[in-house]
């Protein structure tokens, strides 16, 4: 995953958490944001999710 960026990792992340991808690969992309020394915002995402219900 070095190939993208971390604008892109964090968008990526946050649209599979809000399309409720498998847990796998939002684990994947969550590793990936960590070993990068990012912090995932899931409670962003979150909240996104709940606007959208």
């Amino acid at each position: 995953m070095q190939h993208i960026s971390n604008r892109v990792l964090s968008e990526a992340y946050e649209k599979a958490l809000e399309l409720r991808l498998e847990e796998d690969f939002i684990e994947l992309l969550r590793s990936e944001m960590v070993r990068r020394g990012m912090t995932p915002s899931e409670q962003t995402a979150s909240s996104r999710l709940q606007l959208t219900k």
